[in-house]
């Protein structure tokens, strides 16, 4: 029957498998431990290659984040930049708004005060009429006898009255033509000084532009240059090396074997010694080994 299996003799009975057990069970036993522990390294192998797996997954979205997050970033300052163009653009066009507003009040103020006049003159024109006609109209009351003097006195200066208005109806139409002329003038002179400003932005640009060019084609014209003379030196170290190796070699083919000479006391062959000197270049003279 099933019994609880206390610590202490599952214990003692795992210190000796082997004495409790049969030799059957012990190698049903052993069998059964290996495999166990072939499936637990297989689980642990899983367990590590998913670990690294998510690790790799975890630093590439780690490294796409700092991407996105420096892509945010660049695009945050360009929008900064550009919002602060936009400012500048539209307190310039603001300014010159109020500008042009400042200007509109003045022009209306002075047409206002002008027109001002013009009502005050007529008025003042109206009453002198006005006191004229009373006048007359006492006058021919008072003498009644000078009618036709004063009739005609009155049509002279009805006359001259309207003589008057006339001279100062044209004198106004003169001014107003000369004011027009003046604006369309300005208007002209404007509109050139526009055109130049225009014409001298295109021709600096394209000053800039050529300028870029050539210093471009200098550039590159300089690396040319460096490059030839570089290529020039290395071609004359490369053939000054072979001059000197071919020396070398005619001096190793021409040089005299003399006879050594043996010294009497260690049976040793006596040093060579010439007051000749070589001096070689052993850069790319690996040939000659």
């Amino acid at each position: 029957m099933d019994y609880c299996v206390k610590p202490q003799q599952l214990s003692e009975f795992m210190k000796d498998r082997k004495r409790f057990m049969t030799k059957k069970w012990y190698k049903i036993q052993l069998k059964t431990d290996a495999k166990w522990k072939k499936k637990i390294a297989a689980l642990k192998r899983k367990a590590h290659h998913a670990k690294k797996s998510h690790a790799r997954r975890l630093s590439a979205k780690k490294r796409a984040h700092q991407k996105r997050k420096a892509a945010l970033a660049k695009r945050i300052a360009h929008l900064k930049r550009r919002a602060a163009a936009h400012k500048k653009r539209h307190l310039q066009a603001k300014r010159k708004a109020a500008h042009a507003k400042k200007m509109n009040a003045l022009k209306l103020r002075a047409a206002r005060r002008a027109h001002a006049k013009r009502v005050s003159h007529a008025k003042r024109v109206i009453a002198a009429k006005r006191r004229a006609h009373a006048k007359r109209v006492r006058d021919a009351k008072r003498r009644y006898h000078a009618k036709r003097h004063a009739h005609a006195k009155r049509v002279r200066a009805a006359k001259r009255a309207h003589a008057k208005r006339v001279a100062h109806i044209k004198r106004k139409a003169a001014a107003f033509r000369k004011a027009h002329a003046k604006r369309i003038a300005h208007a002209k002179r404007m509109a050139s000084h526009r055109r130049r400003h225009l014409h001298a932005k295109n021709l600096a640009a394209a000053r800039r532009a050529a300028f870029l060019r050539n210093k471009r084609a200098m550039r590159l014209r300089n690396i040319r240059r460096r490059r030839a003379a570089y290529v020039k030196r290395m071609r004359s170290i490369r053939a000054k090396n072979a001059r000197l190796a071919r020396k070398l070699r005619s001096t190793r083919r021409s040089a005299p074997k003399a006879a050594v000479a043996v010294c009497s006391t260690c049976a040793a062959p006596a040093p060579v010694v010439t007051m000749e000197q070589h001096t070689f270049v052993t850069k790319d003279l690996k040939h000659l080994k």
